[in-house]
């Protein structure tokens, strides 16, 4: 995939590049850092897969944290053995939340989660979050998923809920 997409984005300037703006400007990207995303895309392009499995699955699951904070849920918890301390909540338990599943569908969530973090799947966030990945284990496939979660949230924007709430969901947008 890393090379179609190279023939795709051919126009002088580098494909990373050419795609970290493509993406930069699409309503959910806005609020994240431009850098991290321009030098995981040239690890891909470069197809150096250690260095994109390492830096597109923590920016992938921002992206995903980033949808909860849009729409006023917490992406944190408190420790309860720790009195005033919070703490992340894992991303299994972001890609269950049901406004999640609802604005970005059940098969975003469903291959997110297999993709990322998953014991069936090649839980490529979990792997390289823990410090489990493998030289020999990674692999242009693996990161090919990732870029297609990358191209899928880019489909998305916040918008006002039409019901009586006046809520914010995410959905789908040109």
């Amino acid at each position: 995939m890393a090379n179609a997409l190279k023939e795709l984005l051919a126009d002088g300037e580098s494909p990373a590049a050419t795609l970290a703006e493509l993406l930069a400007i699409r309503p959910l990207y806005a609020d994240t850092d431009r850098a991290v995303l321009l030098r995981g895309l040239e690890y891909y392009f470069a197809q150096d897969w250690i260095g994109a499995l390492h830096v597109l699955p923590p920016y992938a699951e921002n992206l995903v944290r980033l949808v909860l904070k849009k729409i006023g849920l917490l992406t944190f918890s408190a420790v309860r053995s720790r009195p005033g301390a919070f703490r992340e909540k894992d991303l299994d338990t972001v890609l269950q939340t049901p406004e999640l599943r609802r604005g970005l569908g059940e098969d975003f969530c469903a291959f997110a989660e297999v993709v990322l973090s998953d014991p069936r799947g090649p839980q490529l966030r979990h792997r390289a979050a823990h410090g489990l990945l493998k030289a020999d284990s990674c692999s242009g496939s693996g990161c090919d998923l990732l870029i297609h979660i990358l191209l899928l949230l880019a489909r998305y924007e916040i918008k006002r809920s039409n019901d009586a709430s006046g809520s914010e969901i995410p959905n789908s947008c040109p």
